[in-house]
């Protein structure tokens, strides 16, 4: 029995819409009625009765008998895996963007390794909309995101913020000090496409969108191998700024922006299941967060913040 198609009947359920269950699963329409074709053939039948231009669905009679087996379908998966790990070391699989993946969780987990009950870690490279995903359909214990996203029965606890800065080559004409946004020629920036919300807002307030750009990328972390022509600029969060720049100090310098964009956040997620079943190594990674987070430049710990996605 295929144990995502039977978690998204369940999304189903919960949300009483295809459309409910695509966004709180972070995928498609069409992949939500494909997993739940495939649960009705694998059973044999008819679990949702479709009506054509009607929104919520409707449960067959079968349908209804199946939720609390569906429910039991998961809860067995669960102890299952409760029961593997606690059979030998413990195992921690961390899902992260690919900025954070490189530049941020290897200084988190060599920390870990340090520690006499270090657990066997895994790591897998998501966007930050789907570290939630990831988590709640267990196929990460925890991960690391820059943004904060609603969903069922996951708790997102913020870690540490950061302010922007400049990324600049160290040649750059620039003078040392703060950087005005003015004094930022447009024609030579690196621009990251992914930005949303506020930080995309603030740099369309200084710097014309529909200018054409040096280059674009789709990472921050990709912003240094562009650097190139002394006139060129990134905006880049410290997080990553700084591990750029310790890497190629003798190419790459930092500088504060005297108008700074909203912060960056960083998020530790999780799932309620893990924070009950397995405190002390949930307790012993968040206190490991919070030590990088202590003595990494330009980084502001969180102390005791959780966010509450019910």
């Amino acid at each position: 029995m295929n144990l995502l198609n039977i978690r998204t009947f369940l999304y189903i359920v919960r949300y009483q819409t295809i459309t409910g269950a695509a966004e709180a699963m972070f995928t498609s329409q069409p992949t939500i009625s494909s997993r739940l074709s495939q649960l009705e053939e694998e059973l044999g039948i008819e679990l949702v009765k479709r009506h054509k231009g009607r929104r919520t669905i409707e449960l067959t009679e079968k349908g209804q008998d199946f939720i609390p087996i569906a429910e039991h379908w998961l809860a067995l998966d669960n102890q299952t895996i409760q029961f593997c790990r606690q059979a030998g070391q413990e195992t921690l699989t961390i899902a992260a963007p690919a900025s954070y993946q490189e530049h941020v969780v290897p200084q988190i987990v060599n920390r870990l390794m340090l520690l006499p009950s270090a657990p066997k870690i895994r790591l897998l490279t998501a966007s930050s909309a789907k570290v939630y995903s990831m988590v709640g359909d267990h196929e990460s214990d925890v991960g690391f995101a820059t943004r904060l996203v609603i969903g069922d029965s996951i708790i997102a606890m913020p870690m540490f913020n950061t302010e922007y800065v400049l990324l600049l080559p160290v040649g750059t004409p620039l003078a040392d000090g703060p950087v005005r946004p003015e004094q930022l020629d447009p024609r030579f920036e690196v621009n990251v496409t992914s930005w949303t919300g506020e930080t995309r807002r603030w740099h369309d307030t200084y710097f014309d969108p529909y200018l054409p750009p040096y280059l674009q990328v789709d990472n921050n972390h990709m912003s240094h191998n562009y650097l190139t022509d002394p006139r060129c600029w990134a905006v880049c969060p410290a997080s990553i700024a700084v591990s750029l720049q310790s890497r190629r100090s003798d190419q790459l310098t930092i500088r504060r922006l005297a108008s700074k964009p909203p912060v960056h956040h960083c998020y530790l997620v999780m799932s309620r299941a893990q924070a009950k079943s397995r405190p002390e190594l949930m307790e012993q990674l968040r206190r490991t967060v919070l030590s990088f987070a202590e003595e990494a430049p330009l980084l502001n710990p969180v102390y005791g913040g959780e966010q509450d996605n019910q």
